[in-house]
């Protein structure tokens, strides 16, 4: 935040320093007013660039919601992006109703996906959830077919 806030200073001296050269180079004639013309247009780059960042991304939004408006006027983009992060991230650290949450999040809005059926099934028996369990092995079932069979988990003792 702080940067920013240098950031945002500095372009605002900068402008400054901007119009301050446009103003002398206006009162000169010929070739004289070609210095101050050049830093007059330097500074007013400079400041540009330095305020970029924020300024950009606000207007691609804005930009953005209206050509959404134009071609989706009733949509409401509301659909989350795919991840799987904190779903897995809940599982590996024990967090098991908070991932069945999540999976089932991914499962409602992208019905598509395979893994997030069969990564929320492991989680629903790890709860020993069978309510879950029976209505996510039938959506499966509906959408892809047959279940696949469970990894072998029996090893050789050596």
């Amino acid at each position: 935040m702080r940067w920013i806030a240098v950031r945002w200073t500095l372009a605002a001296l900068l402008l400054a320093a901007a119009i301050y050269f446009m103003r002398q180079g206006l009162r000169h004639s010929g070739f004289s007013a070609a210095g101050p013309v050049i830093f007059s247009l330097a500074s007013f780059v400079s400041a540009v660039l330095l305020i970029t960042p924020e300024t950009a991304l606000r207007l691609a939004e804005w930009i953005g919601s209206l050509f959404a408006n134009l071609f989706f006027p009733s949509e409401t983009l509301s659909k989350p992006p795919l991840s799987y992060h904190m779903a897995r991230h809940y599982r590996r650290c024990g967090r098991l109703e908070e991932a069945l949450s999540h999976y089932q999040s991914i499962v409602q809005h992208y019905p598509s996906e395979r893994q997030a059926y069969l990564e929320l099934l492991e989680v629903a028996h790890l709860l020993s959830d069978t309510r879950s369990s029976k209505r996510v092995t039938a959506r499966f079932q509906r959408q892809f077919g047959q279940l696949p069979p469970p990894p072998c988990s029996h090893h050789k003792a050596t």
